[in-house]
């Protein structure tokens, strides 16, 4: 088992780090965890460039850029325990302002040698909430000023020579009259002491909500449910023992009122 928590201190806190930028990350929770008493602050930045939004399922040309900020600090509280907040600040051209605080709770439910490898069964409990009044009514909205609790099951399996595989998956209520919705994100990657890299695929899936252009009219940009089929792939690089770099691309390739197109990020992973 120390092998696998010696790797993730160098890196794993940057997988989480890119889930509260614009509400389309690459899953909340991730399958490694901080030794205990360890901490780590990601700070990074990043753009996305789109050409394409979804009027509810049918693509228009209406475009946008949205550059974001995220501050991201997690502690190791046990071997099994691990808490995280982060804080994104967005500026989409139209609107800029902080964005919503997230914070998370993880626990490590079992872990297995099953094989050649450790097979992980983890938990983890959140809420986001808005950091600031921004601005609501029109597609340069910066989020859509909804308080959010989730729940999330992750497995993880992973074997010595750092190749692994991650499912998740749980359920996010929303404040009213935010629709409610469910995760999906399937992950595979292959993590050493100074690297790190994967691949993954995400879904999400909201239950009801309005249309953007639909009734009733004015719309209040609260109750639109957004749908999304994404991939993206992140890498990671350990400068020394404290210090990594990383760098990140994700393409949203279609959904229900959502912007479509390739993201780009980057920054800078500090561990203590």
């Amino acid at each position: 088992m120390r092998i696998f928590n010696g790797m993730c201190h160098n890196f794993c806190l940057i997988i989480l780090f890119f889930a509260t930028v614009t509400g389309f990350g690459q899953g909340r929770v991730d399958g490694f965890f901080l030794d205990t008493g360890s901490a780590t602050i990601a700070v990074g930045s990043g753009l996305e460039k789109t050409d394409t939004y979804f009027i509810g399922s049918e693509e228009s040309e209406l475009s946008r850029n949205l550059f974001y900020t995220n501050v991201f600090v997690a502690y190791g509280i046990a071997a099994n325990v691990q808490a995280s907040v982060s804080l994104p600040y967005i500026d989409t051209g139209g609107n800029e302002n902080f964005q919503d605080i997230s914070f998370f709770l993880k626990y490590k439910l079992l872990a297995k040698q099953t094989g050649h490898g450790i097979f992980s069964l983890a938990t983890a409990v959140g809420v986001s909430t808005p950091a600031s009044n921004y601005d609501l009514g029109g597609l340069f909205d910066i989020g859509q000023q909804a308080t959010a609790f989730q729940g999330l099951l992750m497995l993880h399996y992973q074997i010595p020579n750092g190749w692994f595989g991650t499912l998740q998956s749980g359920y996010s209520i929303k404040s009213n009259p935010t629709p409610n919705g469910v995760p999906i994100v399937a992950k595979v990657g292959r993590a050493r002491n100074k690297w790190y890299f994967d691949v993954y695929y995400e879904y999400q899936n909201s239950f009801g909500g309005i249309d953007y252009r639909g009734t009733p009219a004015p719309q209040d940009f609260r109750e639109i449910g957004v749908d999304y089929h994404k991939v993206g792939n992140t890498g990671y690089y350990s400068v020394n023992s404290t210090v990594g770099v990383y760098l990140s691309f994700s393409y949203l390739l279609s959904g229900r009122n959502v912007f479509a197109g390739p993201g780009f990020g980057g920054g800078i992973v500090t561990n203590f």
